[in-house]
């Protein structure tokens, strides 16, 4: 069920071959690739940055989007996950035990798709509160509920969780396209025969 991920790779210790034609900038500070699967259509991107000041290797994106295409609404099991890091240790052209083992994890987002009989509009007004995490309320009517900014101190906390609507989001991401039009329409067809997809995503930072 993992979902975006954050990797650290310190001075040296990344393995993996980078692309040229993967270049997207280069600045002061770093110098940035973005990596797509190409089997997949309307993929996300896993950006990788190179920082110039101190070696370090950033990976970070949806892998999940990554692996099974922007559209899906597939979850990672155990085999699928290891199978999508092994897949993106073989991009990188990196065994998969240096993927594993000298890249730390100092950000993981766990998300599911959840089956509903009412609507994700209707759900997302029943949930009152998380923990003692302050609930942001000015995207509920776009669809969207999070938990665990820190109002006082202007930020989110090291865990976070936000719930939406997963259709809405799919097709905002396709907006003005023609595989847009049609994933509404047969959404709508879906919601009218019962099935609501609610998104349920926990972020943890440095944990």
């Amino acid at each position: 069920m993992v979902d975006n991920i954050r990797i650290r790779f310190e001075r040296g210790s990344f393995s993996g071959k980078l692309d040229p034609s993967d270049l997207v900038k280069i600045s002061e500070k770093y110098i940035k690739y973005e990596i797509k699967n190409t089997n997949q259509k309307y993929q996300s991107k896993i950006v990788i940055l190179q920082s110039r000041k101190n070696g370090y290797v950033y990976i970070y994106g949806s892998l999940r989007k990554w692996y099974f295409g922007e559209t899906s609404l597939l979850d990672f099991n155990q085999r699928t996950f290891v199978r999508a890091l092994q897949k993106l240790a073989e991009v990188l052209q990196m065994p998969m035990s240096d993927l594993c083992d000298k890249g730390k994890i100092t950000g993981i987002e766990i998300g599911m798709n959840i089956r509903t009989r009412i609507s994700c509009l209707k759900l997302l007004r029943k949930l009152v509160s998380y923990k003692f995490f302050h609930r942001e309320d000015d995207y509920q009517k776009q669809g969207s509920v999070y938990f665990g900014f820190d109002k006082e101190k202007k930020k989110n906390s090291s865990r976070t969780i936000i719930a939406y609507d997963k259709f809405r989001n799919i097709v905002k991401g396709l907006s003005g396209t023609t595989y847009g039009c049609r994933m509404k329409k047969a959404f709508e067809c879906l919601k009218k025969h019962g099935y609501h997809i609610t998104r349920i995503e926990i972020k943890l930072k440095g944990q």
